[in-house]
């Protein structure tokens, strides 16, 4: 599978330095220098300012502080001697923040053009056009509403349709796999019901988003601004203000030691995490680490999905299904991670002898998903056509081709024909997805394979 925003599906993303504040996950790569652009657009200069992380430091300060207008101005007087795109990315948020829709519109839009894999920008400008009733798409928001399983940022198109839709939460339905998606989930829903003048409604959400942000992340800012404006309209109707002033402190000071905390716990976190895909541990030191992990992370599907992954790459057949089935739960969204962890059970049934239920089970699970290419690896798994037609319909996109080789390798080391199986886990790792769990999985079962020679 794809990238799934706090990490990659292959190996989780470390921690983000400052200097790279507003551009971690769920938000786009850094900007690349540009050599070349069309005429009439923006672009960057290309020169680096080696003053940003400072510069970054004195902005957050500020508005940790909820001192937003302070902060705006600040960053709009750095924007006038530097246009790193990540100051822009920090004037867009921040105007947001004030209210000043149309300068963010300006800023997003401007970076967009810059940037134009920062699927981010594109969903704020979706965001500002959808709170100023201006819901028709445009040449910049159109994008996110066709976003295909295996792209980076996939979850925030699928943001920008729960927008568009006004799709509430359903209970019991999960359509996050780590607190990140979460947070920005939960300020998704927060705007559907302050727009539905659902206000207390509303100020729950932003809460709740506040609370689940990463510490690098602009979404702790944008839900603080959405509660702050919804706190302020209330107060002018309310008698007691001292005590609604009391209670917004509270929280206030609530939200500045999660913040804190939550620095702390994501730095230990990436330490682990560090460790865990390193080649250096043991087997019995990474299972050690993997249980830290999730003490640390129990609702982190993203985390339970990696483990599978990792037993599958061992041969540990039983723990892959324990762990599979441990994130299969719950219903939830289907993603990248989902998808390839679906088809997976199918794949380790076989591997451990069981025909016809990993017939039955691949059979279900073509009908399940609504994803096509994974339904046609499905039927085609327990079907008897030849791999020629899968591959043909794979075409040349890696994504596709990586799972098609993955898969049938899998099949093939379940039908014990270890050659043909070498076959398709060498055709996987020529994608050179090396970020992705299937080129993993298909480099270690050829490691396997190897030593099993000696």
């Amino acid at each position: 599978s794809g990238v799934v925003t706090d990490q990659t599906s292959g190996y989780f993303k470390v921690n983000t330095p400052l200097s790279d504040f507003g551009l971690i996950l769920p938000i786009s790569q850094p900007a690349v220098l540009i050599s070349t652009v069309k005429a009439g657009m923006p672009h960057w200069d290309g020169i680096l300012d080696f003053s940003l992380k400072s510069k970054l430091e004195q902005i957050i300060q500020l508005a940790v502080e909820n001192k937003f207008e302070e902060a705006k101005t600040v960053t709009q007087n750095m924007i006038k001697t530097s246009h790193d795109p990540i100051l822009l990315y920090a004037g867009g948020m921040l105007n947001f923040c004030t209210g000043d829709l149309d300068k963010a519109k300006y800023f997003f839009k401007k970076l967009a053009l810059i940037e134009h894999e920062n699927t981010t920008a594109r969903l704020m400008l979706y965001i500002i056009d959808w709170i100023s009733n201006q819901e028709m798409t445009t040449p910049l928001s159109k994008p996110l509403f066709s976003m295909a399983w295996h792209e980076e940022n996939e979850f925030l198109g699928y943001l920008a349709i729960v927008l568009r839709d006004k799709k509430t939460l359903t209970p019991g339905f999960i359509e996050f796999e780590n607190n990140s998606e979460k947070s920005w989930r939960m300020f998704i829903e927060g705007l559907i019901l302050e727009k539905n003048n659902k206000l207390g409604q509303a100020q729950a959400m932003f809460k709740t988003s506040i609370l689940n942000a990463n510490p690098n992340d602009w979404i702790y800012f944008l839900s603080f601004s959405r509660l702050n404006h919804i706190q302020a309209g209330l107060s002018t109707y309310l008698e007691d203000k001292k005590n609604h002033k009391q209670k917004t402190a509270l929280f206030q000071k609530k939200a500045r030691e999660y913040r804190k905390n939550a620095a702390e716990h994501q730095t230990a976190m990436t330490t682990l995490i560090q460790q865990f895909e390193s080649d250096k541990p043991s087997y019995d030191e990474k299972v050690d680490i993997y249980k830290v992990l999730l003490d640390m992370a129990p609702e982190n599907r993203t985390i339970i999905g990696r483990i599978a992954f990792f037993h599958a790459t061992q041969g540990e057949w039983q723990k892959t299904i324990d762990f599979i089935d441990t994130y299969f739960e719950k219903p939830g969204r289907e993603t990248s991670l989902s998808l390839s962890l679906g088809l997976l059970k199918g794949e380790v049934l076989k591997l451990m002898g069981k025909q016809k239920e990993a017939v039955a089970y691949l059979n279900q699970f073509s009908k399940r998903t609504r994803n096509t290419w994974y339904s046609l690896i499905s039927k085609h798994l327990i079907s008897k056509a030849k791999d020629d037609d899968l591959l043909k319909l794979a075409g040349r996109k890696a994504e596709k081709l990586i799972t098609m080789h993955t898969a049938l390798g899998l099949w093939a080391e379940g039908n014990k024909n270890q050659i043909k199986a070498a076959n398709h886990y060498r055709e996987a790792l020529s994608t050179y997805l090396d970020d992705w769990n299937e080129y993993d999985l298909a480099l270690k079962r050829i490691i396997h394979f190897r030593q099993a020679l000696k």
